[in-house]
C-alpha cells in the first residue's frame, strides 16, 4: 500500500515538487545576492564566549 502511494504521489506531483524546490533555490540565491544577503541571523555568539567562564 505504502508503495502504491509512492507511486501515485511521485507520478502525480513529480512536477510540483520539482518547481516548488527550483523557487525556493532561487528565492535562496536572490536573497543572498541582495542587500539581505549580508543580514546577521541570530544573537552575537562573540559576546557570549567573552565571558571569564568560557
Amino acid at each position: 500500500a505504502a508503495a502504491a502511494a509512492l507511486a501515485f504521489t511521485t507520478r502525480s506531483f513529480g512536477w510540483f515538487y520539482l518547481w516548488v524546490v527550483l523557487g525556493v533555490v532561487a528565492f535562496c540565491l536572490f536573497l543572498a545576492a541582495s542587500r539581505y544577503g549580508n543580514m546577521r541571523l541570530g544573537f552575537n555568539i562573540y559576546r557570549i564566549l567573552n565571558y571569564p567562564s568560557f
